[in-house]
């Protein structure tokens, strides 16, 4: 079980906080880690119609095309855009 001691204000560590994410991960059925919600927020970003240039700030990304591969989004979503919004006469 998680435990956490909240008498003590220290910062805590990394793997803290990965064993952390990793035990709810096997409570939960799910694979977390500590970069589960940073993806979460940008693909939920994403998602809400949010520009890839904001969500790039948001995540410290300097390039679109890494926000775009740690979020998940794949050649098809962007096809599929392409597609959903064609222009036709």
């Amino acid at each position: 079980m998680v435990a956490f001691q909240l008498s003590k204000m220290y910062p805590i560590s990394r793997q803290s906080v990965s064993a952390a994410f990793k035990e709810v991960g096997n409570i939960l059925s799910l694979k977390l880690g500590t970069h589960s919600m940073p993806k979460t927020l940008g693909w939920t970003m994403y998602s809400a119609g949010e520009r890839i240039e904001r969500i790039c700030k948001v995540l410290n990304h300097k390039d679109s095309g890494v926000t775009m591969r740690y979020i998940g989004l794949t050649q098809a979503d962007i096809d599929s855009a392409y597609h959903e919004y064609e222009i036709k006469f």
